[in-house]
């Protein structure tokens, strides 16, 4: 009786986990402070669109400095992280529609992870 009560217990716990959601949200990097607005700026941004929540991944700009939010669905929010296996509490940043260019943290430039609670 005992492993059928295991069993279902695991099963159950299968059932709640939450789902990875997809297109969870997109953002844009600059290797520049001022997220490329300054005038004549060489700066460049990294569009990374249509990011699945729950996964960790490698930031593609080097060593990014500002960041924008483009979109979010409701609820998620990006973390990013120095740790390349997105390990520790790094800065959150979550959708705002007058879109507003953020400093990115020295120490917080590795990885990062779309959280949809």
């Amino acid at each position: 009786m005992q492993p059928t009560l295991a069993l279902i217990s695991a099963l159950a716990l299968l059932t709640t986990s939450v789902a990875a959601v997809d297109n969870a949200l997109s953002f844009t990097t600059w290797p520049c402070t001022d997220c490329g607005v300054t005038e004549g700026s060489a700066c460049q941004g990294t569009d990374v669109q249509n990011v699945p929540s729950g996964t960790c991944f490698s930031l593609t700009t080097p060593n990014p400095l500002s960041i924008v939010v483009d979109f979010a669905k409701e609820s998620c929010f990006l973390e990013l992280y120095g740790a390349p296996d997105c390990q520790g509490n790094g800065p959150t940043f979550g959708y705002d529609s007058n879109r507003p260019c953020k400093p990115i943290p020295v120490n917080e430039r590795t990885s990062y992870q779309v959280i949809c609670p």
